[in-house]
């Protein structure tokens, strides 16, 4: 695992597909590990992801799932059809830490990778989960799907 390119203290958004096509954006609070291929990627650097995400149609009602104080974002992005996962290890103590991104939100009407345009599209095809469904899962060790992934580094 490398920390070369992590976006150091920036809350940015990756996506990835599922086993059918669902999609998934998860959100590092500036900490969360995040796969090689998005950092690497040609098409759109991970700081410009959720824009891109919020600049799609209102297709769906985001539900959150577990209570948090600022939900907009969350919904939104689930509004457009995207399972959203929040890595919440950042308000924990080590010993309470799961080291997965856990579903803060679910949309009612999922969006298929194949409705995607353009460099969001490339990426979600990019990154895919296949032993997984977004909708049957409610926390993901990155770690355990992809190889290589870059981690943040340690601050101290």
């Amino acid at each position: 695992m490398t920390t070369s390119n992590y976006p150091i203290g920036i809350d940015c958004v990756w996506i990835a597909s599922d086993a059918v096509g669902d999609l998934g954006a998860f959100t590092t609070a500036g900490a969360g590990p995040i796969p090689l291929r998005v950092l690497d990627n040609d098409w759109l650097p991970i700081t410009d992801i959720e824009e891109a995400i919020c600049k799609l149609p209102l297709i769906s009602t985001g539900k959150m799932l577990i209570p948090i104080k600022r939900p907009d974002d969350f919904v939104a992005m689930a509004a457009r059809g995207f399972f959203v996962y929040d890595w919440q290890d950042i308000s924990r103590t080590n010993a309470r830490k799961m080291g997965k991104y856990e579903k803060i939100a679910s949309p009612s009407k999922p969006l298929n990778r194949e409705f995607l345009h353009d460099e969001l599209r490339l990426i979600a095809s990019s990154i895919v989960m296949l032993n997984l469904k977004f909708s049957e899962v409610r926390a993901i060790k990155i770690e355990e799907n992809f190889d290589p992934t870059v981690n943040a580094p340690e601050l101290g």
